[in-house]
Protein backbone atom coordinates (compact mmCIF):
# COMPACT_ATOMS: atom_id res chain seq x y z
CA UNK A 1 0.00 0.00 0.00
CA UNK A 2 2.98 1.89 0.81
CA UNK A 3 4.94 1.59 -2.66
CA UNK A 4 3.12 3.94 -4.78
CA UNK A 5 3.49 6.90 -2.76
CA UNK A 6 7.50 6.38 -1.87
CA UNK A 7 8.04 5.77 -5.40
CA UNK A 8 5.94 9.05 -6.50
CA UNK A 9 8.04 10.99 -3.84
CA UNK A 10 11.11 9.47 -4.99
CA UNK A 11 9.95 10.13 -8.83
CA UNK A 12 9.41 13.90 -8.00
CA UNK A 13 11.85 14.09 -5.93
CA UNK A 14 14.68 12.85 -8.87
CA UNK A 15 12.66 15.80 -11.30
CA UNK A 16 12.97 18.03 -8.05
CA UNK A 17 17.32 17.30 -8.55
CA UNK A 18 17.91 16.66 -11.98
CA UNK A 19 18.98 20.55 -12.74
CA UNK A 20 21.42 20.22 -9.69
CA UNK A 21 22.96 16.86 -10.93
CA UNK A 22 22.72 18.65 -14.75
CA UNK A 23 24.80 21.20 -13.18
CA UNK A 24 27.49 19.44 -11.54
CA UNK A 25 28.33 16.98 -14.14
CA UNK A 26 28.08 19.33 -17.21
CA UNK A 27 30.74 21.01 -15.32
CA UNK A 28 32.45 18.72 -14.95
CA UNK A 29 32.22 17.73 -18.86
CA UNK A 30 32.92 21.27 -19.65
CA UNK A 31 36.23 21.36 -17.75
CA UNK A 32 37.71 18.01 -19.10
CA UNK A 33 36.31 19.51 -22.82
CA UNK A 34 38.02 22.59 -22.47
CA UNK A 35 41.52 21.00 -20.53
CA UNK A 36 41.26 19.11 -24.33
CA UNK A 37 41.01 22.06 -26.07
CA UNK A 38 44.09 23.54 -24.73
CA UNK A 39 46.02 20.78 -26.16
CA UNK A 40 44.52 20.21 -29.69
CA UNK A 41 47.46 21.76 -31.85
CA UNK A 42 49.09 18.57 -29.26
CA UNK A 43 47.08 15.67 -31.08
CA UNK A 44 44.19 16.47 -29.32
CA UNK A 45 42.32 17.26 -32.43
CA UNK A 46 42.01 13.25 -32.98
CA UNK A 47 40.06 12.48 -29.61
CA UNK A 48 37.25 15.48 -30.29
CA UNK A 49 37.05 14.17 -34.03
CA UNK A 50 36.68 10.27 -32.71
CA UNK A 51 33.93 11.73 -30.14
CA UNK A 52 32.17 13.53 -32.68
CA UNK A 53 32.05 10.67 -34.98
CA UNK A 54 30.65 8.09 -32.42
CA UNK A 55 28.22 10.77 -31.53
CA UNK A 56 27.02 10.79 -34.51
CA UNK A 57 27.18 7.23 -35.21
CA UNK A 58 24.70 6.86 -32.43
CA UNK A 59 22.22 9.85 -32.67
CA UNK A 60 22.20 8.15 -36.07
CA UNK A 61 21.05 4.67 -35.47
CA UNK A 62 18.96 6.37 -32.53
CA UNK A 63 17.09 8.34 -35.24
CA UNK A 64 16.57 5.23 -37.45
CA UNK A 65 15.42 3.17 -34.73
CA UNK A 66 12.57 5.42 -33.95
CA UNK A 67 11.63 5.69 -37.37
CA UNK A 68 10.96 1.78 -37.42
CA UNK A 69 9.02 1.96 -34.20
CA UNK A 70 7.53 4.26 -35.92
CA UNK A 71 6.83 2.40 -39.27
CA UNK A 72 6.39 -0.70 -37.15
CA UNK A 73 3.44 0.72 -35.26
CA UNK A 74 1.59 1.59 -38.94
CA UNK A 75 2.13 -1.91 -39.90
CA UNK A 76 -0.01 -3.86 -37.23
CA UNK A 77 -2.88 -5.26 -37.46
CA UNK A 78 -5.46 -8.20 -37.88
CA UNK A 79 -5.60 -10.46 -40.79
CA UNK A 80 -9.17 -9.63 -41.23
CA UNK A 81 -8.11 -5.85 -41.87
CA UNK A 82 -5.99 -7.06 -44.83
CA UNK A 83 -7.86 -9.34 -47.04
CA UNK A 84 -11.22 -10.77 -46.89
CA UNK A 85 -12.93 -13.40 -48.65
CA UNK A 86 -15.33 -12.93 -52.23
CA UNK A 87 -18.67 -14.85 -52.51
CA UNK A 88 -16.74 -17.59 -54.55
CA UNK A 89 -14.17 -18.58 -51.92
CA UNK A 90 -11.46 -16.41 -53.63
CA UNK A 91 -9.54 -13.78 -51.43
CA UNK A 92 -8.89 -10.22 -52.03
CA UNK A 93 -7.21 -7.32 -50.55
CA UNK A 94 -9.82 -4.99 -48.15
CA UNK A 95 -10.67 -1.39 -49.91
CA UNK A 96 -8.21 0.00 -47.41
CA UNK A 97 -5.80 -1.45 -48.99
CA UNK A 98 -6.87 -1.19 -52.67
CA UNK A 99 -9.48 -4.13 -53.04
CA UNK A 100 -6.84 -6.41 -55.48
CA UNK A 101 -7.63 -9.97 -55.82
CA UNK A 102 -5.35 -11.75 -54.68
CA UNK A 103 -3.22 -14.72 -56.64
CA UNK A 104 -2.61 -17.63 -54.77
CA UNK A 105 0.20 -19.20 -55.18
CA UNK A 106 0.38 -22.96 -54.65
CA UNK A 107 2.91 -24.04 -52.09
CA UNK A 108 3.42 -23.63 -48.42
CA UNK A 109 4.90 -20.90 -46.72
CA UNK A 110 6.32 -19.81 -43.28
CA UNK A 111 6.64 -16.26 -42.19
CA UNK A 112 7.95 -16.03 -38.70
CA UNK A 113 5.52 -13.91 -36.42
CA UNK A 114 7.46 -11.69 -34.07
CA UNK A 115 4.43 -10.26 -32.22
CA UNK A 116 2.14 -13.67 -32.38
CA UNK A 117 -1.60 -12.60 -32.81
CA UNK A 118 -1.32 -10.03 -35.82
CA UNK A 119 -0.30 -10.24 -39.45
CA UNK A 120 3.47 -10.92 -39.89
CA UNK A 121 4.79 -7.37 -41.45
CA UNK A 122 6.87 -9.28 -44.26
CA UNK A 123 3.87 -11.38 -45.17
CA UNK A 124 1.65 -8.08 -45.54
CA UNK A 125 4.12 -6.16 -47.11
CA UNK A 126 4.37 -9.38 -49.45
CA UNK A 127 0.51 -9.59 -50.52
CA UNK A 128 0.27 -5.43 -50.62
CA UNK A 129 3.09 -5.39 -52.86
CA UNK A 130 2.62 -8.17 -55.93
CA UNK A 131 -0.66 -8.89 -55.19
CA UNK A 132 -0.64 -12.86 -54.25
CA UNK A 133 -0.68 -14.83 -51.61
CA UNK A 134 0.65 -18.95 -51.04
CA UNK A 135 -2.42 -21.16 -51.02
CA UNK A 136 -1.02 -21.80 -47.89
CA UNK A 137 0.40 -19.32 -44.92
CA UNK A 138 1.62 -20.41 -41.90
CA UNK A 139 2.19 -17.31 -39.21
CA UNK A 140 4.96 -18.92 -36.82
CA UNK A 141 5.33 -17.57 -33.25
CA UNK A 142 7.74 -18.95 -30.65
CA UNK A 143 6.73 -18.65 -27.06
CA UNK A 144 10.07 -18.96 -24.41
CA UNK A 145 8.96 -20.41 -21.26
CA UNK A 146 10.63 -20.49 -18.06
CA UNK A 147 10.89 -24.15 -17.94
CA UNK A 148 13.80 -27.09 -18.77
CA UNK A 149 11.59 -28.38 -21.58
CA UNK A 150 7.37 -29.12 -23.23
CA UNK A 151 6.24 -32.12 -24.14
CA UNK A 152 6.01 -32.49 -27.94
CA UNK A 153 2.40 -33.20 -27.57
CA UNK A 154 1.96 -29.77 -26.05
CA UNK A 155 4.18 -27.44 -27.81
CA UNK A 156 2.40 -26.40 -30.86
CA UNK A 157 -1.18 -24.52 -30.20
CA UNK A 158 -2.75 -24.02 -33.85
CA UNK A 159 -5.55 -21.51 -35.00
CA UNK A 160 -7.19 -20.68 -37.73
CA UNK A 161 -7.20 -17.04 -38.83
CA UNK A 162 -9.74 -15.11 -40.45
CA UNK A 163 -8.16 -15.33 -44.05
CA UNK A 164 -8.88 -19.35 -45.43
CA UNK A 165 -6.11 -21.56 -45.25
CA UNK A 166 -3.96 -19.07 -43.15
CA UNK A 167 -2.70 -21.07 -39.67
CA UNK A 168 -1.28 -19.18 -36.62
CA UNK A 169 1.16 -21.80 -35.12
CA UNK A 170 2.77 -20.75 -31.48
CA UNK A 171 5.07 -23.15 -31.11
CA UNK A 172 6.27 -23.00 -26.76
CA UNK A 173 9.66 -24.17 -26.14
CA UNK A 174 11.92 -24.31 -22.91
CA UNK A 175 15.21 -23.00 -22.50
CA UNK A 176 16.86 -26.83 -23.80
CA UNK A 177 14.48 -27.40 -26.27
CA UNK A 178 15.61 -27.15 -29.72
CA UNK A 179 13.01 -26.28 -31.95
CA UNK A 180 13.93 -24.69 -34.96
CA UNK A 181 14.81 -28.04 -36.65
CA UNK A 182 15.92 -28.88 -40.30
CA UNK A 183 12.38 -30.43 -40.65
CA UNK A 184 10.74 -27.38 -38.69
CA UNK A 185 7.94 -27.11 -42.34
CA UNK A 186 7.40 -30.91 -42.43
CA UNK A 187 6.80 -30.85 -38.50
CA UNK A 188 4.47 -28.08 -38.76
CA UNK A 189 2.55 -29.56 -41.93
CA UNK A 190 1.93 -32.59 -40.27
CA UNK A 191 0.57 -30.37 -36.81
CA UNK A 192 -1.58 -28.26 -39.46
CA UNK A 193 -2.91 -31.80 -40.79
CA UNK A 194 -3.62 -33.46 -37.03
CA UNK A 195 -5.41 -30.04 -35.89
CA UNK A 196 -7.69 -30.23 -39.27
CA UNK A 197 -8.44 -34.34 -38.75
CA UNK A 198 -8.95 -33.72 -35.10
CA UNK A 199 -11.38 -31.36 -36.74
CA UNK A 200 -12.65 -33.67 -39.31
CA UNK A 201 -13.62 -35.96 -36.49
CA UNK A 202 -15.34 -34.08 -34.39
CA UNK A 203 -17.54 -33.25 -36.62
CA UNK A 204 -18.27 -36.71 -38.21
CA UNK A 205 -18.77 -37.63 -34.84
CA UNK A 206 -21.27 -35.24 -33.61
CA UNK A 207 -24.71 -37.23 -34.55
CA UNK A 208 -27.69 -35.05 -33.44
CA UNK A 209 -31.58 -35.26 -34.51
CA UNK A 210 -31.88 -31.66 -35.25
CA UNK A 211 -32.29 -31.38 -38.91
CA UNK A 212 -30.51 -28.11 -39.12
CA UNK A 213 -27.92 -28.85 -36.61
CA UNK A 214 -26.94 -31.74 -39.18
CA UNK A 215 -27.03 -29.31 -42.26
CA UNK A 216 -24.85 -26.98 -40.22
CA UNK A 217 -22.68 -30.29 -39.65
CA UNK A 218 -22.30 -31.19 -43.46
CA UNK A 219 -21.66 -27.87 -44.61
CA UNK A 220 -19.07 -27.83 -42.12
CA UNK A 221 -17.76 -31.38 -42.97
CA UNK A 222 -17.35 -30.24 -46.53
CA UNK A 223 -15.61 -27.02 -45.42
CA UNK A 224 -12.69 -29.24 -42.89
CA UNK A 225 -12.41 -31.30 -46.11
CA UNK A 226 -11.80 -28.69 -48.60
CA UNK A 227 -9.29 -27.04 -46.20
CA UNK A 228 -7.44 -30.34 -46.29
CA UNK A 229 -7.58 -31.06 -49.90
CA UNK A 230 -5.68 -27.22 -50.28
CA UNK A 231 -3.26 -28.46 -47.73
CA UNK A 232 -2.61 -31.76 -49.39
CA UNK A 233 -2.47 -30.13 -52.40
CA UNK A 234 0.34 -27.35 -51.79
CA UNK A 235 2.59 -29.78 -50.38
CA UNK A 236 2.45 -31.96 -53.35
Amino acid sequence: MHGVPCRSYYLASSHRYRPLLFLVFGTLDALYLSSVLTKVSQGAWFTLMLAFILSSIFILWRFGKEQQWKAGRTDIFQPSQLMTKNADGTVRLTEGFGGANITNISVIEIFFDKVGDLVPLVYANFVRKFEASPSVAIFFHMRLLPTPSIPESQRYIISRTSIPSRYRVTALCGYMDDVITADLAKLLVDQITLFITSDLAGANGSGSLNHSKDIGDANRDRDIRAELAALQHAES
